[in-house]
């Protein structure tokens, strides 16, 4: 009883305060009949991690009164990343919700497919080369620093694609690129390597993504426990939880924290899974999501994807990344690969130099504390598709690809009767932080859900990972360093004015990006 008196007082103190009602926003596409998202004010209800006393009640009580109120039902809450819960009503019970002062926002929900998550989609930027399955099985663990790279050929572009044909190039250039300053590389990745201290926390890797083979063999650690763990948001149980049918999940994750091919050897590695059996996700799980980032300290939340339009405007969403960040924990974003080389009259989004996809558009990168990654190939040139010398079986389409109503707007159909994406590059712009790799890049694969799998992929998605990766790392010398000293750590370090700024060229890495380069050795 005292709580529910406590509720009214406060409810009228907030409407004697004179807060503007909040928003209604019906969703543009792919709308949830009946469901909405909402976000009420900080002023409103208190956040569970808060171990302070309060005179505000919790969300769930919050809900609790509104619901009673409006007559609406309450699904899912969330009280870390932001103060929000779903609702299932009518569309007029949203909007009369929407008016209510302690509510900020209410919008319609939404699902869509694994693209809008992802920044390598299956059609466009994403490919497996000739590596036969198992080709590693065998390979020493690394135990030590530094760790040597033994390339046959450096240049693992000169792979011809042929199933038959032995590994050229045994490993990921990208790390052989990151710690060093010259161009030349030297064909070492030096990493420190703390060990885990007792009673010390060591650092997280999170990844918001499709999928984890946590099985796979480059999670064991160097002591022999198996680092990975997976947490599923779509409850949906056709498929094993710790399997990988896409297999970006499983590529992103040993990028940053796998024993051979990654960044961070030795750090745990969390998969939050966003999507169901089908690849498809729904609003409130990618919230959901970020809930469970949002307080685990030290650690670091890397997004390979996140770029689509739907994604980036949704208010809660953003909302709830920015709540990640005020959490203590950094989150890196992929620049997305919206951009293309090749211009198609009344179709191409992006003419070099002057109409290049900008990441602004594309990405978080206008919330304060979110890091996004551009892409480079081995030349230090922005990656796109075809200029970056990927091996065989890529997607994105040639000039001579034309629109035709058989395929999406946003595909064309080659002389062979295809649908391929117009867009494979990465975005550019003032919101970009970073580059780091993108093409080639070998690592652990999710399909087959054996152990001993590997592919190279190409996109923004492979390089967001070397950059969690490093932040990893950093985070096991300064446990305590906020996202905003994270990523200062890392600008202020990164190698500048290496990158390709030839305005002639078509894989510049464009008007107002930083010339900076990641660099893994962060003091």
């Amino acid at each position: 009883m005292k709580r529910v008196i406590l509720i009214l007082i406060l409810s009228a103190l907030i409407c004697a305060s004179g807060l503007r009602a909040g928003t209604f926003r019906e969703a543009t596409r792919d709308g949830i009949p009946g469901q909405y998202i909402v976000v009420l004010r900080e002023s409103s209800a208190k956040l569970g991690v808060l171990s302070k006393a309060s005179p505000l009640p919790t969300v769930a009580e919050a809900a609790s009164g509104l619901a009673k109120r409006y007559g609406i039902s309450i699904g899912k809450v969330w009280d870390r990343a932001l103060r929000g819960f779903v609702m299932q009503g009518t569309e007029d019970d949203a909007k009369r919700l929407a008016a209510h002062p302690w509510v900020e926002s209410v919008e319609q929900s939404f699902e869509g497919k694994a693209e809008d998550l992802v920044a390598s989609p299956v059609r466009s930027c994403y490919s497996l080369d000739s590596y036969p399955w198992g080709s590693l099985v065998g390979r020493p663990v690394t135990s030590a620093s530094p760790q040597t790279i033994t390339c046959v050929d450096s240049d693992p572009t000169h792979d011809l694609g042929s199933t038959t044909q032995a590994p050229q190039c045994r490993d990921n250039w990208g790390l052989d690129r990151i710690d060093q300053r010259s161009s030349v590389r030297d064909g070492l990745y030096t990493f420190d390597r703390t060990g885990r201290v007792p009673g010390v926390t060591h650092p997280v890797v999170m990844f918001l993504d499709l999928g984890l083979n946590a099985r796979h063999q480059e999670f064991i650690g160097l002591d022999g426990r198996n680092r990975a763990a997976v947490i599923d948001m779509s409850g949906d149980r056709r498929c094993p939880i710790d399997s990988d049918t896409y297999g970006h999940g499983t590529h992103v994750a040993s990028i940053a924290a796998g024993r051979t091919f990654g960044v961070a050897k030795d750090v745990d590695v969390l998969m939050i899974k966003a999507t169901d059996c089908n690849l498809a996700y729904q609003a409130d799980w990618v919230i959901s999501a970020l809930n469970t980032a949002a307080y685990r300290r030290p650690g670091v939340l890397s997004w390979s994807g996140g770029n689509s339009q739907l994604v980036v405007s949704n208010h809660a969403i953003r909302t709830a990344v920015q709540g990640v960040v005020n959490s203590g924990v950094a989150v890196i974003q992929a620049a997305g690969n919206q951009s293309s080389p090749y211009v198609i009259p009344g179709t191409s989004p992006a003419a070099y130099p002057t109409q290049v996809e900008d990441a602004c558009s594309w990405t978080f990168g206008s919330v304060p504390g979110v890091i996004v990654v551009g892409g480079v190939d081995q030349n230090g040139s922005r990656w796109t598709r075809h200029l970056s010398g990927d091996l065989a079986g890529s997607f994105c389409p040639p000039p001579n690809c034309v629109p035709s109503n058989f395929c999406l707007p946003t595909e064309c159909r080659d002389q062979f009767g295809r649908c391929l994406p117009l867009d494979c590059g990465s975005n550019v712009g003032t919101c970009v932080d970073l580059w780091a790799p993108a093409a080639n890049i070998l690592a652990a694969a999710g399909p087959p859900d054996d152990s001993f799998s590997y592919c190279r992929l190409s996109g923004t998605s492979m390089a967001a990972p070397h950059v969690a990766g490093v932040v990893a790392l950093y985070l096991q010398a300064h446990p305590a360093a906020t996202p905003a000293e994270v990523e200062a750590a890392l600008k202020l370090s990164a190698t500048a004015g290496v990158l390709n700024i030839n305005t002639s060229s078509p894989n510049q890495i464009g008007p107002g990006s930083p010339n900076l380069l990641l660099y893994s050795k962060v003091p």
